[in-house]
């Protein structure tokens, strides 16, 4: 699992938790913070750093489908109920954003998170069960 965390002044102000490099587990972004561009950042970090594959999965709640559609997904089957939760599962084909990221990178484009305040950092954590 790969865990991206957005932070400004010591608190946590965006998550985005990729499982396998395929499949979003958690995004999440605090509401005070929506709107100002934390969330797509903490995606392109992820782009940019080779934590995607070309192809990734999500189960959406209904809320978020318009953020993952304008990320690039689209929905792969009608919406789910599991357990009372409602979800949308989604899919990207990503491989044009991860040769772009990659050759902006070679280019010097790509930076760390620049919105005022705001930090990014990375971390990858093996599961017990990926351990053996």
């Amino acid at each position: 699992m790969a865990w991206l965390v957005a932070v400004s002044d010591k608190s946590l102000v965006g998550v985005l938790a990729i499982g396998d490099s395929s499949h979003v587990k958690y995004f999440f972004v605090h509401p005070a913070f929506q709107k100002l561009g934390v969330g797509r950042q903490l995606w392109q970090f992820a782009l940019d750093g080779g934590l995607l594959r070309n192809t990734v999965t999500v189960r959406s709640s209904l809320f978020a489908v318009a953020v993952y559609a304008r990320l690039g997904f689209k929905a792969t089957e009608p919406p789910q109920v599991f357990k009372g939760m409602h979800y949308q599962t989604m899919e990207a084909d990503l491989k044009n954003d991860i040769e772009q990221g990659q050759a902006d990178k070679q280019a010097g484009r790509v930076g760390p998170l620049d919105i005022e305040g705001i930090q990014a950092e990375g971390r990858r954590r093996r599961s017990a069960k990926a351990n053996g």
